[in-house]
């Protein structure tokens, strides 16, 4: 009995921090997704995007983003 529920606190433990992981990588996709709508916002304005912001979302490089329809 005391080893299924050892085996059953690694499991739960282990779902935990997958779904910690899981939040934290929808939350910088979510913060790029919304850089690149400021930038692509600023670009239809005629206005030059800010520097920093646009590096910024260059570097990000490791994800693909779907593309962000800003009205």
């Amino acid at each position: 009995m005391d080893t299924q529920r050892v085996a059953l606190w690694h499991a739960i433990s282990d779902t935990q921090m997958e779904n910690w992981e899981l939040q934290l990588q929808i939350t910088e996709e979510r913060h790029a997704r919304l850089g690149l709508a400021e930038i692509v916002a600023s670009m239809r304005r005629g206005l030059k995007p800010r520097e920093d912001l646009w590096m910024d979302k260059i570097s990000v490089g490791e994800h693909s983003y779907p593309c962000v329809d800003v009205l």
